[in-house]
């Protein structure tokens, strides 16, 4: 199983996005803390950073540019996301609110098996250029909720 961190930056390797991960460590609201990715780049993205797991624009630009299928169990809370090359991912949302937060997860886990198959085919030299930027993160203390 893989962190939120490695997720993020396996999703953001399968679309060519080279990012610094950065841990948010927001003071107001305890349970809000997650990694998000500045990017080394930011003419890549249409801002300077990348938040697939929480922003649901990021999400979508992320299953658009990876042509993801998208699909709802008739039952139960559950989404499940795919590519061509990627089996699909299967998340269930503890409830009917949560399926959004689900959606972005999914997408962002069959990302990551695009990146983590691009990684395992990549050269000793871009394996190597790529465990230089995964070996680095940033703590920053955010006093709001960035949206």
């Amino acid at each position: 199983m893989s962190t939120d961190r490695e997720l993020l930056e396996l999703a953001a390797k399968a679309i060519g996005l080279e990012i610094k991960p950065t841990e948010v460590k927001n003071v107001t609201a305890q349970e809000d803390d997650r990694f998000i990715g500045y990017l080394t780049k930011p003419e890549q993205w249409p801002r300077g950073w990348f938040d697939p797991l929480t922003d649901d624009g990021d999400a979508l630009r992320l299953a658009v540019d990876l042509r993801m299928s998208i699909s709802y169990g008739l039952r139960e809370n559950t989404v499940y996301v795919g590519t061509a090359e990627t089996a699909p991912w299967r998340e269930v949302a503890l409830s009917e609110q949560d399926i959004p937060a689900a959606t972005r997860r999914a997408i962002v886990r069959a990302a990551a098996e695009v990146g983590r198959a691009m990684l395992s085919n990549a050269t000793a030299e871009d394996r190597a250029k790529l465990q230089g930027v995964l070996g680095t993160s940033t703590l920053i203390q955010d006093g709001g909720r960035n949206s």
